[in-house]
Order: structure tokens, then sequence, then C-alpha cells
């Protein structure tokens, strides 16, 4: 006969009954959560909750490498043309200067002549 079919003793019961009456006499450790605990327990997850909400929120205004990149390329390209354009009117300024300089030692030179005669 099949175990399951077969039918139980009397001393197949008593038998349980004493395993069962063993395992709920052994202690086991328990732990207890009393109200402070769990109000604390749920405001750090509340807080890591707001934490979270947060950066998930600023995450799309955050800027990528290549965003970083690209801006940083835009400003190096600024600050060449502003280099470059800086060097012509400083090369313009000193010709210039060089030319006013050349037209007032031809001036005093004619004035001292002119102040010779």
């Amino acid at each position: 006969m099949s175990l399951s079919i077969e039918r139980r003793s009397a001393q197949n019961f008593i038998a349980e009954a004493q395993h069962q009456l063993s395992v709920a006499e052994k202690v086991h450790p328990c732990v207890m959560v009393t109200e402070p605990n769990w109000t604390a327990m749920i405001s750090t997850q509340k807080a890591q909750i707001q934490l979270l909400k947060e950066i998930q929120e600023t995450f799309p205004t955050l800027a990528t490498e290549k965003q970083l990149k690209y801006y940083l390329d835009e400003q190096m390209q600024a600050l060449t043309e502003y280099i470059q354009d800086t060097e012509i009117v400083t090369m313009k300024f000193q010709a210039s200067m060089e030319a006013s300089s050349k037209e007032l030692i031809e001036n005093v030179k004619q004035t001292m002549k002119n102040t010779e005669k």
C-alpha cells in the first residue's frame, strides 16, 4: 500500500504530536521592531526616495562629456579667432604708428630746415 492511502495509527499521531511539541519548545531569537525604530526606518527610506527624485530631476540637465567637449571646442575656437584678430589689429596699429613716426620725423626735419633759413 502507498503511504498516502494507508491509515495512520494512533501511535503515528502520538509520535507526530511529540515531534511538533519538541519543535514548539525550541527557542528561536526574535527581533522586535518598535514604533520609533519603524519610524526611523521609514524616514530613512523617505529621505532616500527624495534624494533619488532630485537626482532624477537634475539628471537631464547634467552635461555629458560630449557636450562639454563641444562647448570647450567652441570656446577654444572663439579665443583663437580673438587672438588672430588681436594680432591683426596690433600689426595694423604698429604699422600705423611707424608711418606716423616717419611722418612726424619728416615734419620735424622740414620744420627745422624752414627755421634754419
